[in-house]
């Protein structure tokens, strides 16, 4: 008897996923998504704006690390979030079968997961416009403070 994983096995992936993902939780993953090219967008905008062409230019190597490293980032986001979805099916799943109880809310760690990456992506996008010059409300700076040094910790 072999121990390998088969394709029809995986292929209950995504049924577990439909039982979790809602519409809402799909919509917020598009705002995330669109929001994390928002950011991308309004960084190089306030790094075009910020440094002059030579500085950029000696320092090009870094920065396309530095930019790697953001992506790479933002991936994670979203592959963290992926982790989260699999585990409320797994949760899901166990108090529907197991313990017999039902849950109101199928995808609650997914969803605080996509609400405090949509917080950091849009607070960034906050601090990118502000280093560009656009206004940025005091309340919208305080809550970038907070949610800076609490992700930070």
């Amino acid at each position: 008897m072999s121990n390998m994983i088969t394709m029809g096995q995986l292929s209950v992936i995504p049924t577990m996923l439909d039982e979790v993902l809602s519409e809402m939780t799909i919509d917020l993953i598009q705002i995330l998504i669109l929001l994390m090219i928002i950011d991308y967008i309004t960084r190089i905008m306030s790094m075009l704006i910020n440094h002059n062409a030579e500085t950029i230019r000696h320092s090009q190597k870094r920065a396309i690390k530095n930019e790697m490293a953001i992506i790479a980032k933002k991936l994670g986001y979203l592959i963290l979030i992926t982790l989260t979805l699999l585990f409320d099916c797994i949760v899901f799943r166990l108090s529907k079968e197991g313990l017999g109880i039902g849950i109101a809310y199928k995808s609650f760690l997914a969803i605080f997961s996509i609400g405090y990456f949509l917080g950091i992506e849009g607070l960034s996008i906050a601090e990118n416009l502000e280093s560009i010059g656009v206004p940025i409300p005091n309340f919208i700076k305080k809550a970038y403070t907070r949610l800076k040094n609490a992700s930070n910790k």
